[in-house]
Formats: C-alpha cells, structure tokens, sequence
C-alpha cells in the first residue's frame, strides 16, 4: 500500500498546484511540498528520494514499494487528511469496496438493458413475418 499512498499523495500535490494555475507541474516540485510538509511533522525526506519512490511505484505498479521510515509514511497519511496509516488503510479498502459495487451494478444494469433491447427487437422481426 505504500504505493499507493504515494501516488495518491503526488495526485493531491498536482490538484493543489493546477488550482494555483500551474498546468502541469513537475514531479519534482510536486515531491519539494510534500518534502517540505512532512519535514514539519518533525521528520524528513529528500525531495530526490521521494521522487524516486514516486518513479518507482509509477514504474511497477504490480510490487509494492516500501518506505522503512515509519514517520515518512505516517507524513504521507496527514498530508493526505488521514490520522495514521491504519486509517488510510482501512478508508482505502472502504472506497475500493464502494467502487467495485459501483462497477458491478452498472455491468448487471447494461447487461439488462442489452436483453431488454434483443428482446424488442426479436418480438419486432417475428410481427413483421
């Protein structure tokens, strides 16, 4: 999940500075303010290494990456609006949860509209004989 955590807090940093009117920010800006937000927390990182961390999980997003220093993740978590990294966790597995309903019900829905549909027209090919 450090992966994602990382990715997700890349993600807030770029919305953050497309709002000031940045378009496309770099990632090695993006990697400065959440350098510069957990070194507050009383923790630091290099903004060099988290965007070697960013590249990484970008890069092979089927292995986890893992980041050993445990206030650098916790960092991550506050930046992005969670109390510690058991809460991202579970709020994480809570929205996944969500949009996979969410997915499932539009399949089984299109998948009733398309019968529906074969049925009209099957009703209307055999009135015409």
């Amino acid at each position: 999940m450090h992966s994602t955590l990382l990715i997700k807090a890349f993600e807030k940093a770029k919305k953050e500075e497309q709002k000031k009117g940045i378009k496309d920010p770099s990632n090695y800006s993006l990697a400065k303010i959440i350098s510069a937000f957990i070194s507050n927390k009383k923790t630091a990182i290099g903004e060099r290494r988290l965007g070697d961390y960013y590249k990484q999980a970008l890069k092979d997003n089927t292995k986890d990456i893992n980041i050993s220093q445990s206030g650098v993740i916790h960092g991550l978590c506050n930046y992005l609006g969670y109390e510690n990294y058991e809460d991202f966790i579970k709020k994480s597995k809570t929205h996944t949860t969500k949009n996979e309903k969410s997915w499932l019900s539009l399949i089984v829905t299109l998948i009733a509209v398309f019968i529906l549909v074969l049925g009209w027209f099957g009703k209307a090919i055999v009135a015409r004989r």
